[in-house]
């Protein structure tokens, strides 16, 4: 069995775990009857809880000893490209997507260095191509809007405008947008 998502709502994270626990080994027993193996080292196990929960994330992991299993639980997972966090905040993500964006620009100031410049439509083209797919991989999935995640985006965003436009950094940013045909991130 592969990507198989077991979803557990309880009231304590000791009930949860006892019956992920019965459900994926009704899995197991149904992988092997199909001859399936299950692979435990691609397993993962995230205790969603309220953003306002006071409480530390149970470390209880999922266990059985009749398949010898442990599945410790983690604070992030990934997947299908996009970083869970145990209180779906998505800051975790918005912090990858800002270093991948990071990355790119460089390598645009590393590509009109070595041409000596490029036009404001291949900028642009660049930008909208490659960057923004980047920074904006699986939003309807995680994009909540919260300013802390928008923080982290913009800055990346921001470069790159200034980048395909070439003006100073002291200009507008609004203003930057609305003459090069950009969209804004809020």
């Amino acid at each position: 069995l592969d990507d198989e998502a077991l979803i557990q709502l309880s009231t304590s994270y000791s009930f949860a775990t006892r019956r992920l626990a019965e459900r994926m080994n009704s899995k197991i027993e149904r992988g092997k009857a199909l001859n399936l193996p299950y692979d435990y080292s691609k397993a993962t196990l995230l205790h969603l809880q309220p953003s306002t929960s006071p409480l530390a994330p149970s470390q209880e992991p999922v266990r059985d000893s009749t398949h010898n299993y442990r599945i410790l639980p983690t604070l992030t997972i990934k997947h299908l490209g996009v970083i869970i966090d145990s209180r779906l905040r998505f800051t975790a993500h918005a912090d990858q997507a800002r270093s991948k964006a990071t990355r790119t620009i460089n390598s645009f100031y590393r590509l009109t260095t070595l041409n000596n410049g490029i036009n404001f439509k291949t900028a642009r083209h660049l930008v909208h191509s490659l960057l923004l797919p980047q920074l904006l991989w699986a939003s309807p999935a995680w994009w909540c809007g919260s300013i802390p995640v928008l923080d982290r985006l913009s800055v990346p965003y921001h470069q790159a405008v200034h980048w395909a436009t070439d003006l100073p950094a002291y200009t507008n940013i609004n203003k930057l947008l609305l003459v090069a045909r950009f969209p804004p991130l809020k």
